[in-house]
């Protein structure tokens, strides 16, 4: 991988309580990390096929290689030893994936595959990485259009095995082996991980943060329940672990301090930051009472600067708090207590899903984050809504656009998949939205006409169109707020 093309993005300062986090022994974590047993490249024998090992052989003399000798060098192409100026380990492993791949990952805690757990010299199973390089080079793994993600981990021996001889013939370079961990049987956790590369098409490089891979060793561990445990287990035993409750509160404590900053300026965070007694050793129950206080202070800020539903016209600038859908259904039906929104403005309309849906009112925020807060739908108390924080925090809303908008300029090719989080209690929707230009209308496909179909079963709710950042259009229904609907609105 050629570095002097490459460009570092900019990442978050790493957080204190974050990197504390990520040295916690973790449920299903090896409590013998220190004196694992790891395969290294450096310490492996050449081939045992005579002439690999004389290709192996002069690879490692500097010599030049035939056309014929090449052939033994499958994968080295895609191969890199190096990111960003970062070396990768000879004592550890590296898969490159799409991210997709790594979000299931995340989710699921493990790094698993659907298939045969590998047998050398009977099958192709396992799961495949290579060890003391990476298959990052190129792009050809995955989609071009898409982003890869290179994954790092210690090459511990309870995971992985060397494929047949001593994982020689993908690549001549002996630096470099070919390396599978278990598919099902002892799946690599996700407490292992220790770096994170996120490469886009264009060859950019996004380290990730620690906190991204201690928020994936939390995650992990919240869910680390029986199949059939519900919500409120799975918070109840969040919740028994002392250590990562406080922990975690104190990296609310840190978002908190942020929101009232960006409102209410420096000097007031700086005397909520005195009232926190404690300091880094803080407690969650010293934290609480006035996370809880600069959580409605924010959220005073956030109800009085929403753009009112009645008064909205196409064209002008709005905030609405929207919960995109993919099916119109009745709110009533809706199963959880709390609902996914995100903030749309006249600049920023990106959702997680779809372009229509229900507006829910300010005063219904539980949570706010420039990014995905993994909300408890299911929960049965606001304390309890963010499964990452013991205390849930609303940001302010020139943060979350902020670190919204900053994602998008790291990364312009998947500007528009970058959302914003916000938190709502469900049930009680107090409107309907669709985005839309105007131009589509007439599709019984498109949002308007899905927001449309929406109404119909929320007879009581009222439809505001929003524009996609493009201002007043004449394509644009005349009016916004559509009260009566007629079976020949549209051609269902």
């Amino acid at each position: 991988m050629k570095q002097e093309a490459l460009e570092t993005l900019s990442t978050a300062p790493r957080s204190t309580e974050w990197d504390e986090l990520s040295k916690l022994p973790f449920a299903g974590e090896n409590k013998e990390t220190l004196a694992e047993e790891r395969f290294d490249s450096s310490e492996l024998p050449l081939s045992n096929d005579p002439k690999l090992r004389s290709v192996q052989e002069k690879f490692l003399r500097g010599e030049p290689l035939s056309i014929f000798e090449k052939i033994y060098d499958r994968d080295g192409e895609a191969i890199t030893t190096n990111i960003d100026g970062y070396e990768l380990k000879t004592d550890h492993a590296y898969r490159v994936v799409s991210n997709e791949l790594y979000d299931r990952y995340v989710q699921d805690g493990a790094i698993t595959r659907n298939i045969d757990e590998y047998i050398p010299g009977q099958n192709n199973g396992g799961v495949d990485w290579y060890l003391g390089g990476a298959a990052a080079a190129t792009r050809k793994y995955g989609n071009r259009q898409d982003d890869i993600v290179v994954l790092e981990c210690p090459a511990d021996k309870t995971y992985f095995s060397l494929t047949s001889d001593n994982g020689n013939g993908m690549v001549i370079d002996p630096r470099i082996r070919h390396i599978k961990s278990s598919s099902k049987e002892h799946p690599v956790p996700m407490d292992k991980i220790t770096n994170v590369f996120r490469i886009n098409h264009s060859g950019r490089i996004q380290t990730l943060d620690s906190a991204e891979i201690a928020r994936a060793k939390v995650l992990n561990a919240f869910k680390k329940e029986e199949p059939n445990e519900d919500t409120n287990a799975s918070v109840e035993k969040r919740t028994s672990n002392e250590e990562i409750k406080n922990l975690t509160a104190r990296r609310a404590a840190d978002i908190a301090l942020g929101a009232i900053s960006s409102i209410a300026g420096a000097d007031a965070a700086e005397q909520y930051r005195k009232r926190m007694s404690g300091g880094d050793i803080a407690s969650y129950e010293e934290l609480k009472p006035v996370g809880d206080e600069i959580n409605q202070a924010v959220k005073r800020d956030w109800e009085n600067r929403m753009t009112n539903l009645e008064s909205y016209q196409p064209g002008d600038n709005y905030k609405f708090i929207c919960q995109s859908i993919n099916e119109p259904y009745k709110a009533s039906e809706y199963l959880g207590n709390y609902a996914s929104c995100s903030l749309l403005t006249d600049e920023n309309h990106n959702t997680y899903s779809t372009g229509f849906g229900f507006i829910y009112a300010p005063e219904d925020i539980v949570a706010a984050s420039g990014q995905d807060i993994n909300l408890e739908n299911r929960a049965t108390s606001d304390n309890d809504v963010m499964r990452l924080q013991s205390i849930p925090t609303i940001d302010s809303i020139e943060n979350v656009l902020k670190q919204q908008g900053d994602r998008m300029a790291n990364d312009p090719t998947n500007a528009h998949r970058q959302y914003n989080e916000v938190g709502v209690r469900a049930g009680k929707p107090i409107g309907i939205f669709c985005l839309s230009d105007g131009k589509d209308n007439n599709d019984p496909m498109s949002n308007y006409a899905m927001a449309l179909k929406l109404q119909k079963l929320n007879p009581d709710l009222k439809l505001a169109v929003l524009s996609k950042g493009l201002g007043a259009t004449q394509n644009q229904p005349q009016n916004s707020i559509v009260d009566d609907l007629r079976d020949d609105d549209l051609v269902w």
